[in-house]
Order: C-alpha cells, then structure tokens, then sequence
C-alpha cells in the first residue's frame, strides 16, 4: 500500500470487491487524522512563543506519526480478516464433523474481524486526545487543523464501532461470550471519544474567535 497512489487507493477501495471496505476506510481515516495533529505540531515548535510548549509538541508528533503507521497497518489487517472469514465460510461442510469444524472457523475468524477495528477504536480515541490537545495549546493559525484532525479521528472511531458491532453480532458459540466484554469496553470507547471531540471543537472554536 506503501507504493499505491492515493488515487489507486480510492480506485481499490471504489471496485466491486468487498475489500478494502468501511474497515479499512476507517484506518485510512484515523492515518490522516495522525497526519494532520503531526502537522499542528510541527506549526507549533521552532519559535519563541511556542518554546512553553515545545516539548509537549514533539512529542505529540512523535506519537501521532506512530499511531499513522499503525493505522496504516490496521488498514491492511482488517483486508486480510476479512478474507479470513471469506475462507471460512468457504470450508466444507458434508459431515457432521466438517460442520463443526467450519462453524469454529467461522467464529474464530469474525472474532479476529472484530479485534482489528477494536483496536483501532482504541488507537482512534488516543487520536482525540491528541487532537483536543494540539487544538487547545497548539498554533491557533492551525486551529481548523487541530478540529479536523478531532473530526476525522471521531469518524474512524466511529467506522470502527460500526465493523466490531457487525463482526460480533454474527458470532456464536462461546465466542460470543468472550466478545460481550469487548462490546462494553467499545461502548466505553465511544462515550469518551465523543466527549473528546467536542472539548477539541470547543478548543477549536475558541482558537478562531
């Protein structure tokens, strides 16, 4: 993906092909939300009115660059969980025993479809974070960046809730119960990250007067 232009990007993404589907937009996402707090950071350091916060902007950076690289990693992940439970529903199915194994498969596989977008619902919220935190003491000049950047971090939270949720619900067997718990732990998720989002934009706002 590395090597792809974004144009071949959304031309995969565009085709008849299930995958690269909303999970991987929602990491493409969550990858450009990085981008741009890397970008209000860097609007941030470098000057003498900005040295109070220089460090804290580094860092911010540094982090946001690595959550960019995970994501862009997650994009490539969800793909291949996806082609995963393709292939498992593609298992046999003549013999009792085959049934079993299959319906094992199955669910082995929707929960691994569920992990990738879990974690990056989790990668999404720190992106808030750091998004509320380079609108509320980054550049001001850079203020519309900070809340798009809390935006478009909130959207792949979101797109991620959306692919654990439909992953999860087609589970079964004691799978499921082991899920319940992740269920929980995203509705958390969401909770925090809404609040996030709005402390950024109210940052934001404030910024732009």
């Amino acid at each position: 993906m590395a090597s792809m232009t974004l144009e071949a990007i959304l031309d995969d993404i565009a085709s008849s092909s299930p995958a690269p589907g909303g999970g991987s937009v929602s990491a493409l996402a969550a990858a450009m939300s990085a981008s741009l707090v890397s970008m209000v950071a860097g609007l941030s350091m470098g000057k003498e009115k900005y040295r109070d916060i220089e460090a804290v902007m580094k860092d911010a950076a540094g982090e946001a660059l690595s959550l960019r690289k995970r994501a862009l990693a997650l994009y490539k992940e969800d793909i291949a969980a996806f082609n995963g439970v393709m292939e498992a529903f593609r298992l046999a199915k003549g013999s009792q025993e085959e049934k079993a194994a299959r319906a094992m498969a199955i669910d082995s596989a929707l929960e691994q479809a569920a992990l990738v977008p879990m974690e990056l619902a989790r990668l999404s919220v720190r992106l808030l974070e750091l998004s509320a935190l380079a609108a509320r003491r980054g550049n001001p000049n850079a203020a519309s960046d900070a809340g798009v950047a809390a935006l478009t971090a909130h959207a792949a939270l979101g797109g991620a809730a959306l692919n654990v949720r439909i992953n999860a619900a087609s589970v079964k067997g004691e799978t499921k119960e082991r899920l319940e718990s992740l269920l929980t732990e995203l509705a958390a998720l969401e909770e925090r990250g809404n609040g996030i989002r709005d402390d950024a934009l109210a940052a934001c706002a404030a910024n732009i007067g």
